[in-house]
């Protein structure tokens, strides 16, 4: 049995729509205050984020049908992140796909367009098209540590034709060592920076115990083990935390 991974996060081009983000007062006053404590500390977060996919390759077609790509309009150009169709008109993001972009100095966001199932950015005819209208971010957010990193678009019209992904309701799953998939249009590479792919990438790597994960050489404790998982290819160098799918779970 295979978890999927969705990989999150970069640049690119092209969209349009309005959109309602939808955040409670609590969660407002949580990003001030973390963002006055980074600034205090003349920082950045703790956890830190990579648009790569090291030793990705091309994603077999149809592999990933609920794979959805986000193309991001404002008035400083367009941004992308990946999503994940989990219901008919539901996705399934990263809350930093939105608000971090929110907090760039004049940056305006304008609108959110869905490319379900698109398997080539050269090729957004053949993905099935969705406009957002609506973009709900895990209220306990933490842009530090990345903590609760889960947001959901609402799409204004549902998709009856593909199949979402299955969700993940076991608790006990991943085990240790379990083989994961990542997949995404991230960077190829570790050690130089390249052009984007344009076709979707997919990589195998293994679950990580925390203890490996949290150690001096790895991310030195600063991987929550109740809401995010390790994994990746303890040979190749540093793994990579995500977000639980069981912590989305438990709160929507």
């Amino acid at each position: 049995m295979k978890l999927l991974l969705t990989f999150l996060c970069s640049l690119s081009t092209a969209c349009a729509l309005n959109f309602t983000i939808v955040a409670s007062d609590e969660s407002q006053y949580a990003w001030e205050e973390q963002t006055a404590l980074e600034n205090a500390k003349g920082s950045t977060r703790s956890v830190r984020m990579e648009n790569r996919i090291v030793g990705g390759t091309d994603a077999p077609d149809g592999r990933y049908p609920y794979y959805t790509y986000i193309e991001i309009l404002t008035n400083q150009g367009v941004f992308f992140c990946s999503a994940t169709l989990i219901w008919q008109d539901m996705l399934l993001t990263a809350a930093h796909c939105l608000l971090d972009l929110q907090q760039e100095e004049g940056l305006e966001l304008q609108g959110l367009d869905a490319f379900v199932g698109l398997e080539q950015t050269t090729a957004r005819g053949d993905s099935t098209y969705r406009q957002v209208d609506e973009a709900i971010p895990h209220p306990d957010y933490n842009a530090i540590t990345l903590e609760n990193d889960v947001m959901l678009f609402h799409m204004v019209d549902p998709i009856l034709t593909i199949q979402p992904v299955q969700l993940n309701f076991n608790d006990a799953v991943p085990i240790n060592f379990q083989r994961v998939d990542v997949f995404g249009f991230g960077q190829t590479t570790e050690s130089e920076v390249t052009p984007l792919p344009t076709t979707l990438q997919t990589v195998d790597v293994n679950v990580i115990p925390f203890a490996d994960c949290n150690d001096a050489n790895s991310f030195d404790g600063e991987i929550n083990n109740d809401l995010m998982i390790c994994a990746g290819i303890p040979a190749g160098g540093r793994v990579s935390p995500a977000m639980k799918y069981r912590s989305f779970i438990h709160t929507f």
